[in-house]
Parts: structure tokens; C-alpha cells; sequence
């Protein structure tokens, strides 16, 4: 079970929404839920300076274990597809 741990602060140019989840017994295993104007502007950011470094952090701080990208049309869309793909 994940609990919401965003702030709504700081979100990149094109990006309309971000929620971060923590695992209730894993807090180091996160979600992060993104919501991007178009495809155009998610493939700019994951090619982006701040993305690498994110990415990079993570792996100097912990395991990346995975990254899986999903096009959804809504918060159920996707809990469809994540339950689908245990990615």
C-alpha cells in the first residue's frame, strides 16, 4: 500500500501534475505518477539534465530497480496497467 508524499510545488514547465507515493512498509520504494501536456514534452524531460541526475542519484543512493512508462487516460487506466504489467 502506497501513501501520497507530494508537493505540489516545483513541477517542471509541462508537466500538469505529479503525485510521489511511498510504500507503507518500504519507504524507499516510491511511485512517482506524472500527468505531461503531450508525448513531446515527456520525451524532453526524460532527455533532460534534471531527469539524469535524478536518475543517478538513485543509483548512488539505492537500487534502481525499475522505470516503466504508461499511457493511461485516468488514475484508473493506469492502476489497470500496473497491476497488468508488474513492471
Amino acid at each position: 500500500m502506497f501513501q501520497e508524499i507530494s508537493r505540489p510545488d516545483q513541477l517542471p514547465a509541462a508537466c500538469l501534475e505529479r503525485r510521489i507515493y511511498a510504500e507503507s512498509h518500504l519507504p524507499t520504494n516510491l511511485l512517482l505518477v506524472e500527468q505531461w501536456s503531450d508525448k513531446a514534452a515527456l520525451n524532453c524531460h526524460l532527455s533532460s539534465d534534471q531527469f539524469r541526475a535524478l536518475i543517478g542519484a538513485v543509483k548512488v543512493l539505492g537500487k534502481l530497480v525499475d522505470v516503466c512508462i504508461f499511457e493511461a487516460t485516468s488514475i484508473q487506466n493506469l492502476l489497470i496497467k500496473l497491476k497488468a504489467n508488474a513492471c
